[in-house]
């Protein structure tokens, strides 16, 4: 019993596991990078916390991308993960 609510990774790594609907659009495939004042941090059209510009387009410090899950599947794990863990 540990009371504790599953994590976004605890929750994508439970779907991917299963084989559900979870995608995701690499760094690659980004074309606009640049740091913000509106968000205070990098836009790359979705706001990234941090000035990660040099780290992301010229220093090639991260992998990832955009993590998209089918949500009707990702709510439905999340639920079965915190009943798990009561």
């Amino acid at each position: 019993m540990t009371n504790k609510k599953p994590t976004l990774f605890d929750i994508c790594k439970e779907m991917a596991k299963r084989g559900l609907d979870i995608r995701m659009s690499m760094l690659e495939n980004v074309t606009n990078v640049s740091y913000s004042k509106r968000c205070k941090g990098t836009d790359v059209t979705i706001g990234v916390d941090g000035n990660l510009v040099a780290a992301i387009g010229l220093d090639n410090q991260f992998v990832g991308g955009l993590l998209l899950c089918d949500r009707k599947q990702y709510f439905e794990i999340a639920k079965e993960l915190e009943e798990r863990d009561k």
